[in-house]
């Protein structure tokens, strides 16, 4: 276990980056090399694919059609950055989160390689491969990178067969964790930094198997999961919560690798700047399209009609626009900072901000962990991914031989607070807005344990807000308030 003590900030800030040694290294692109099936497919409307061969690529053997192909270059430098050591194009950093992520479920990953730059898919190719397109209704739609778990996958092929009376299709999560389709047409187009960024994020998808509570957002043959456009933005707040969760864990690993991002995600919090909300020009409880008896539900949730629910709420709107510009798309505009905490943490960055903090300040392994263990509790289960999660990181900062409940009822002798800092965070990115137990509870859907809220309500919220005011939030307000808890040194993995 490596430790560092709050020293400096500014240094603190880059941990997770700061030092990975040349035996973890090797040791995490050794797993990486037995965890992926690289699916290289050099035309995607035909049926013929490429399985690369990983151990070739590890020993530096490049040879093929699939390294021949000038198209498919982002692709062939995210394979060697996984697989290849340091000196030749290896990263020795991606393959350290990889390696975390992928030990989740520890099973292997299809990676799914196209190149989609020169052709049109049909939609027979889309359906035959199952890749994600970016606008299927294009008349030239490209592959967008997507990603899922392989357990949830089959569970929604059975039950859709089973309720049209089809075949049963059998499983596969014996063998595989999770899929994953990236296209060079839009791997290309942007940096190499966001092709890695975007592969992490993607493989934590393939990792996570909490209920997507897809069953409370189907309306009328449409899923408002992410709001009638089907797109979900990094500065939107989504109506479903079960998808939030989903996105904002997948973003926690991507801003621990990518610091640009993470400063970029920061300063969009700490300015006040946009929240979008999509306007739903639907009736409550209505949608366009025919009901589809597999999928719909007898009462779905008010959150599908989000806007609707915060503007009853008395929350103000700066003006609408329309997303993307020319589209008929309408959102709402407020300013992240000013709308209630339950509405705050129904955008993908706010939590994965709190989450990658966390890690920064406790450490990637205790998060990890608390993943792990929410995984197995939300499997199949339809609860808050976000409360779960929130009470495993406070469970992991406990002391040995404490409990909840005796933390609830002495604190003398406990000066290292851990088991607070999550809820802490929580407080801080939702702009200290809570102004009662009750609205902090909303912030975990009123699912978190009572024992945790009065816990840092009553001992601990004072103490943070007075030591760190959010009256101009700076990015060393975290670490001050890790201090203000007692924690003066964290884990780089623990």
């Amino acid at each position: 276990m490596k430790t560092l003590k709050y020293i400096q900030k500014s240094s603190f800030l880059m941990l997770c980056l700061l030092f990975i040694g040349n035996s973890f290294a090797q040791n995490d692109r050794s797993i990486l090399k037995d965890k992926f099936r690289f699916i290289y497919i050099a035309n995607p409307n035909s049926t013929s694919s490429i399985i690369l061969n990983n151990n070739q690529i590890y020993s530096g053997n490049e040879t093929g059609t699939f390294w021949t192909n000038s198209n498919m270059g982002r692709s062939q430098a995210l394979v060697r950055a996984l697989l290849r050591d340091n000196g030749n194009g290896g990263d020795q950093t991606l393959q350290y989160f990889a390696s975390k992520i992928v030990k989740i479920v520890d099973k292997p990953v299809l990676v799914y390689l196209y190149d989609d730059t020169n052709v049109t898919l049909t939609s027979a190719s889309i359906q035959r491969w199952g890749l994600c397109a970016d606008d299927p209704n294009s008349a030239n739609p490209k592959a967008w990178p997507c990603a899922n778990n392989q357990s949830l996958a089959d569970d929604f092929s059975q039950n859709i067969a089973r309720c049209l009376g089809n075949p049963d299709p059998g499983r596969t999560d014996d063998r595989w964790g999770g899929y994953m389709h990236l296209g060079a047409h839009h791997l290309n187009a942007h940096p190499v930094i966001w092709t890695k960024g975007t592969f992490i994020h993607e493989l934590v998808h393939t990792q996570d198997i909490s209920d997507n509570r897809m069953h409370m957002f189907w309306v009328n043959g449409s899923n408002f999961r992410y709001g009638l456009d089907g797109n979900h933005y990094g500065i939107e707040a989504v109506p479903n919560l079960g998808m939030t969760y989903k996105e904002g864990i997948a973003n926690t690993i991507t801003l621990l690798y990518d610091n640009t991002k993470s400063s970029d995600m920061f300063n969009w919090f700490k300015d006040n700047e946009a929240l979008i909300v999509e306007i739903n020009p639907n009736p409550e409880g209505t949608g366009p399209g025919n009901v589809h008896r597999c999928l719909d539900v007898t009462h779905p949730s008010p959150d599908a009609w989000l806007y609707n629910v915060m503007m009853d709420a008395g929350e103000t709107s700066l003006r609408t626009v329309n997303v993307p510009s020319g589209s008929t798309n309408q959102y709402a505009v407020f300013k992240i900072r000013d709308v209630a905490p339950k509405f705050i943490v129904h955008n993908e960055f706010i939590l994965a901000l709190i989450f990658s903090e966390y890690a920064h300040h406790i450490s990637l392994g205790r998060f990890i962990s608390a993943l792990h263990y929410s995984n197995n509790q939300l499997f199949r289960v339809c609860a808050s991914g976000v409360a779960v999660l929130f009470e495993n990181m406070c469970i992991e900062g406990i002391p040995e031989g404490e409990t909840l409940a005796s933390l609830s009822q002495s604190q003398s002798g406990i000066t290292e607070k851990k088991y607070l800092l999550p809820l802490a965070f929580a407080d801080y990115f939702t702009s200290y807005r809570s102004q009662t137990k009750s609205d902090f509870e909303t912030i975990f859907e009123n699912a978190l344990p009572q024992g945790w809220i009065d816990l840092y309500w009553d001992t601990a919220r004072t103490t943070v807000r007075n030591a760190v005011p959010i009256t101009t939030p700076e990015r060393g307000d975290l670490t001050d308030i890790a201090i203000a808890l007692g924690i003066t040194t964290s884990s780089i993995d623990d």
